[in-house]
């Protein structure tokens, strides 16, 4: 199983991941389904690239939100969970931990800012996902094909919509938040 190690805090997107460099974006591509993606460094990817699409069983281990961040720039959605550019959905399962997300927005698919999620189980553990804009679901859109999506000890905050500051979970979708704060959210209907 090949279950890389993300070195480089860019975002080039160049097709490999070697000892020397690999991105968030080339581990995400190049992990074998079912593996785990960590991380030797610490600070902020930014995206250059778009979203990062995710249709696989995965799980990217960070080293803390307080430590590591991908910040989507206000240009696009940082994590597609179950969807990548031009494809279908997905029922994968994810898991993400120790990473803040922020600053994501999309104005060509307005819902969810930082993450998308469709099908499948999303699992979010000490994570931070904070400034991200969406009409549905500032921080988390969570869609009508059943995906399930599990928070723990983590913290959704300062993100803004239309409907569902925080987090939007369409009919169909499940959740289960526990030992998390949801807070500073803000929208017209339903801010956390």
């Amino acid at each position: 199983m090949t279950a890389p190690v993300v070195n480089s805090l860019a975002d080039d997107g160049d097709g490999t991941c070697t000892d020397t460099k690999c991105t968030l974006r080339d581990a995400i591509a190049f992990a074998s389904a079912g593996a785990t993606i960590t991380f030797s460094v610490t600070g902020t990817i930014t995206l250059a690239q778009g979203q990062l699409g995710i249709v696989k069983d995965l799980t990217i281990s960070g080293p803390g939100a307080d430590r590591l961040a991908v910040d989507g720039r206000e240009a696009s959605h940082d994590f597609f969970v179950n969807y990548a550019p031009g494809t279908a959905a997905q029922a994968a399962d994810v898991s993400i931990s120790g990473l803040t997300i922020k600053n994501g927005f999309d104005a060509l698919d307005p819902v969810g800012g930082a993450i998308k999620h469709s099908g499948g189980t999303l699992t979010l553990t000490d994570v931070t996902i904070s400034g991200s804009i969406a009409s549905f679901g500032g921080g988390i859109y969570n869609d009508v094909n059943g995906g399930v999506l599990m928070i723990t000890g983590s913290t959704i905050a300062g993100n803004e919509a239309n409907v569902g500051g925080g987090i939007f979970i369409q009919g169909g979708g499940a959740s289960r938040i526990t030992n998390s704060t949801i807070t500073g959210d803000s929208a017209v209907v339903s801010g956390g």
